[in-house]
């Protein structure tokens, strides 16, 4: 898939995690109107005890996938950043970061 192609090479050490988390969509005009506004979630895990790790991550992220332009399966993807977050996980030996971003997807 296309995202995975975009993320190859984020990974900052063997022990990260980056995955694909919230999506929701919706239609760009009428109700059954093919294209979509898509909002993505990607989720980045750290195994740190600081948060720069993961606002490295979160970095690589924003710069694989920020105003980014793909096609596949008969559709054609924008990519805007939107906002991110990192927080301290509750065991505090790793951080969780979300990274945000708004596709239009134009049916072909």
């Amino acid at each position: 898939m296309a995202f995975h192609t975009a993320l190859q090479g984020v990974f900052r050490q063997d022990a990260d995690i980056v995955m694909i988390g919230e999506m929701r969509s919706q239609p760009l005009g009428a109700k059954d109107d093919p294209d979509r506004r898509i909002t993505v979630t990607i989720v980045a895990l750290t195994s740190a005890e600081e948060r720069a790790p993961a606002l490295a991550l979160m970095e690589q992220i924003e710069t694989a996938l920020d105003q980014s332009r793909f096609a596949a399966g008969g559709w054609k993807f924008g990519g805007t950043f939107i906002d991110d977050e990192a927080a301290l996980a509750e065991d505090g030996t790793s951080y969780v970061g979300s990274v945000v971003f708004e596709f239009l997807a134009l049916k072909d």
